[in-house]
């Protein structure tokens, strides 16, 4: 509400200089006041939090990189990415040619949302109280704030997503799982455009959690189309985005994880994309189409696959023998 949020920012105005890194004699302008509100919200939600930091002068005093990492793993994604985008808008540049917002909202999918994701504890602590606690609140809230500032063309794909992955089990860890799940494919989705590779990064998350795993069909979509299906396989018509999409290093993704069943999916997925493709100049490589697969590295997978299979058969062999 606006009186939580005016209280919020009013604790913070009563802080030392050194907490919001501004001088007094400086001018704000509206951007300025935005991050101070979004970071002030944030802090708010952190000291709030039963299993928060004791100290409130080390939550208020933190680095911002260290306030994200803790409003991520505590379940604040949405507060998380708001902070890194203030701090990447307060930069306007990219030290050492590094995006700060990329690279924090890569650390906030990657190490806390994959593992909740696919059921896996963050950090491997299964005793601490932080990380074992249910987030479904959090996440769902997350949610919510996220398909507002998406399109209502999205929208519909996500609330059909989320309903396929009711399930009958309704335990606590199933329905956090599923949660983060959904929240998962709207944050990938929403900033694919502009993190590039960023569905590569979860995909890699995914598999080095669990080699098991198979990855989502909205996620393989992704990364083969630049964006997810309309219908529920892994063939279905969908719109290409060149500037989002990468076949090739999804199919090295899947091959360096021998999932070569996999990789086969996802060549005959882009042939058969070609195939059916009305413009001839869409498929030449050196336009930048999304549906070309270099020759060389289908031979890769086609000789992997050989020496497997005559592996297996002489195996074979000498078994009946």
């Amino acid at each position: 509400s606006a009186h939580v949020c005016s209280h919020a920012v009013s604790l913070v105005e009563k802080l030392p200089n050194q907490y919001m890194r501004e001088n007094r004699g400086t001018i704000l302008t509206k951007e300025d006041i935005d991050r101070r509100a979004v970071r002030a919200s944030a802090l708010r939600a952190l000291s709030m939090d039963e299993c928060s930091p004791d100290s409130i002068s080390s939550i208020l005093n933190s680095h911002s990189l260290d306030t994200i990492d803790i409003l991520a793993r505590m379940g604040y994604y949405e507060h998380a990415i708001a902070v890194a985008a203030g701090v990447s808008s307060k930069r306007r540049s990219n030290p050492s040619g590094v995006d700060v917002f990329f690279d924090s909202l890569r650390h906030i999918l990657r190490t806390y949302l994959v593992p909740a994701a696919i059921g896996c504890t963050a950090r491997g602590d299964e005793d601490n109280q932080l990380d074992s606690r249910s987030k479904v609140i959090q996440m769902q809230a997350s949610s919510s704030i996220c398909e507002q500032e998406m399109d209502s063309s999205t929208t519909t794909s996500i609330i059909s997503y989320s309903q396929s992955w009711e399930s009958s089990d309704k335990s606590a860890h199933s329905l956090q799982a599923a949660t983060a799940m959904n929240l998962l494919y709207q944050y990938t989705t929403s900033y694919s455009k502009r993190c590039s590779g960023l569905g590569l990064s979860v995909a890699s998350a995914i598999l080095d959690l669990s080699g098991n795993t198979v990855l989502p069909i909205w996620l393989k979509d992704l990364c083969m189309f630049g964006s997810p299906s309309n219908g529920g396989n892994l063939f279905a018509q969908r719109n290409c985005d060149s500037s989002v999409a990468d076949p090739s290093a999804l199919i090295r993704l899947l091959m360096s994880h021998h999932k070569y069943g996999d990789s086969c999916d996802v060549v005959t997925a882009i042939l058969s994309s070609r195939a059916s493709s009305s413009s001839a100049s869409s498929r030449l490589p050196e336009k930048g189409n999304v549906d070309y697969v270099p020759y060389d590295l289908i031979d890769s997978l086609w000789q992997i696959i050989e020496v497997i299979a005559s592996s297996s058969a002489s195996e074979s062999e000498e078994t009946h023998k």
